[in-house]
């Protein structure tokens, strides 16, 4: 059989719900596909036995065993073992949806992109998912390189057209294979580092306003903690504007500045949410306070209330801000919609 689409699924300590992903790629009517279950080292001996259970039921499967390295890096060796003419990503707890498959390819095809890009919808609760992205293309639309860095690589770094995500892209094997990529470390922010250097490789890239990608509440992209966030943005905030420069986007730096900001306060908000303690409060906003990162994006967001807080030390000022907002009816709401359905 030829392969014509590799799908890459990082798996770790994810249960039997990794059936149901699978099942999601197995059941398309596009078959020419290769399932490559790239296994971090997962600490349960249920997934592992899963991966092989599936793999026995159908060829196309091929389980990966190795030591934990990290979600970054495992995507990587995923790309370096594909087969396929194309290669797409699928998060361990997600699926894709009827017939996206086929989408993907057919567009891929018919106008040579290197990369084709497709929507996604999230669920909030069961049941109910957010809006589509509103910037996004309404129409198929392809994009020379020069195009998409003109307005659309802007969405890597705080400006929001699509999703971020590796999931609902569709890319081009042997264009990606040659062209070393960068890990940094990082087990948030992994998506953004990757496509931010994936997308500098391709010369033409497509849009199709077609929904083809589910993403589960709770699932892998819900389970980080507000720390974990934090240090993501501010941490691979050098690496982002570096890119950003080298292909003549200096003078839009800003709008990472502003994502420094409105993470810091969504950052301060979930620890609110998840009870944390002062004392663990004024840690992360005295690091926060003294990081080269915060200090450098300040030039466009020290005029911010919060963020004046923290330059001053007031840090008691905004917890207790927040304790206030947190204990309103529309929050204590919110807190048991979460509490229902975790």
């Amino acid at each position: 059989m030829v392969i014509k689409i590799s799908v890459i699924i990082p798996v770790y300590n994810t249960g039997n719900v990794l059936k149901r992903t699978v099942k999601s790629i197995l059941s398309q009517s596009f078959t020419e596909v290769e399932v490559l279950l790239m296994n971090d080292g997962s600490t349960d001996q249920k997934t592992l036995q899963i991966c092989n259970e599936l793999s026995k039921k159908d060829t196309r499967i091929t389980v990966y065993n190795n030591e934990n390295q990290g979600i970054e890096k495992t995507r990587l060796a995923g790309i370096q073992k594909a087969k396929g003419k194309y290669f797409m990503f699928l998060d361990h707890d997600d699926v894709y949806l009827k017939n996206a498959l086929h989408l993907l390819w057919n567009n891929a095809e018919n106008h040579q992109a290197d990369i084709v890009i497709a929507k996604a919808k999230h669920q909030i609760f069961p049941g109910i998912y957010s809006p589509s992205t509103v910037h996004f293309p309404m129409h198929e639309t392809v994009l020379s390189k020069e195009e998409f860095l003109k307005k659309w690589y802007l969405n890597f770094f705080g400006v929001n057209f699509f999703d971020v995500a590796t999931w609902a892209k569709l890319y081009k094997t042997e264009m990606m294979k040659k062209n070393k990529i960068q890990t940094l470390g990082f087990n948030f922010m992994e998506d953004v580092i990757l496509n931010a250097q994936l997308f500098l490789q391709v010369e033409k890239i497509m849009f199709i306003p077609h929904v083809i990608y589910k993403q589960y509440y709770g699932g892998l992209s819900s389970k980080n903690n507000p720390k974990t966030t934090l240090q993501g943005y501010l941490n691979t905030y050098p690496y982002r504007k570096k890119w950003l420069e080298q292909n003549g986007l200096a003078s839009q730096v800003k709008y990472l500045h502003f994502e420094i900001k409105n993470v810091i306060i969504q950052v301060f908000q979930k620890w609110i949410e998840y009870e944390g303690d002062f004392d663990g409060f004024y840690e992360i906003s005295e690091w926060i306070r003294k990081h080269s990162s915060f200090l450098e994006a300040l030039e466009n967001i020290q005029n911010d209330f919060w963020m004046k807080n923290i330059i001053d030390g007031e840090h008691n000022l905004n917890y207790q801000l927040l304790l206030k907002e947190n204990n309103s009816a529309k929050r204590k709401i919110k807190k048991l919609l979460k509490k229902i359905i975790s």
